[in-house]
């Protein structure tokens, strides 16, 4: 039985294949894991296209889809060309703060929330990274309760 789809008014993005996205979440998933199990090697080629197909499975489409994702976070790029491959790459603070942020908005918690668990669970001192990452989520969620901002263009201002 062929699937009936729905045109809603004004919608500008294609219908989502959502099982070949859930896998693709999940071959994201994977990378991500062996990047983590090999120590996070910063520049080291994770493998090519046609290896880390083989390694994990999956079809072209999908691979290249878990790519976007791991892209997206920072994690890796895909190098073209000779040499190219999967290339593992360091997140900068500001990916990470509009991930904070993005979530600390989805569940409606402040900073004070996560500083207070923090007391209760003995963490008591923050390195100085760990303090700029602190003041670049605390910026981002004023600027975004207030309106002002995109919590993700406050977190690029931290840059």
């Amino acid at each position: 039985m062929a699937e009936e789809r729905i045109a809603y008014p004004g919608s500008v993005a294609p219908p989502v294949d959502s099982r070949r996205a859930k896998v693709a979440g999940l071959a994201a998933e994977y990378i991500i894991a062996d990047i983590i199990e090999r120590g996070w090697p910063v520049g080291e080629i994770l493998g090519s296209e046609p290896e880390l197909i083989a390694r994990y499975g999956i079809s072209r489409a999908v691979f290249r889809e878990a790519v976007r994702l791991v892209e997206h976070q920072k994690v890796a790029r895909m190098r073209r060309g000779p040499g190219g491959g999967l290339v593992i790459e360091e997140p900068g603070v500001d990916t990470v703060i509009s991930a904070v942020v993005l979530y600390l908005l989805r569940v409606d918690a402040t900073l004070d929330d996560v500083f207070d668990t923090l007391e209760r669970e003995g963490v008591e001192k923050f390195s100085a990274s760990w303090q700029e990452l602190i003041d670049g989520v605390d910026k981002s969620l004023k600027a975004a309760r207030s309106g002002s901002t995109k919590p993700t263009d406050a977190a690029k201002d931290q840059g």
